[in-house]
């Protein structure tokens, strides 16, 4: 079987004193949370009714100046449209 794989991030800063998100992010494609509020748990429960599975959760530090921020990293799989061609 072949998988087809994605990855959501979520950057997270603290605003006005609690760590929030600041972006969250859908391979590469990025959204500014304090503009649009798209929320990684809503996207991450969206991408699981179409069919994708957590694979793994990974924690980096976003900003070393900002030692309370980081970026969660979440890869997700799904089983591959046997119909689709590789390009």
């Amino acid at each position: 079987m072949r998988w087809e794989y994605a990855t959501v991030t979520a950057g997270l800063v603290p605003i006005r004193g609690e760590l929030q998100f600041a972006t969250v992010g859908l391979n590469g494609h990025q959204w500014d949370c304090t503009v649009d509020p798209v929320m990684p748990d809503d996207l991450l429960i969206q991408m699981g009714n179409e069919g994708w599975e957590l694979v793994s959760i990974i924690s980096v530090l976003f900003d070393a100046a900002v030692p309370e921020s980081m970026v969660l990293r979440y890869t997700l799989k799904r089983p591959r449209d046997p119909v689709a061609r590789d390009c």
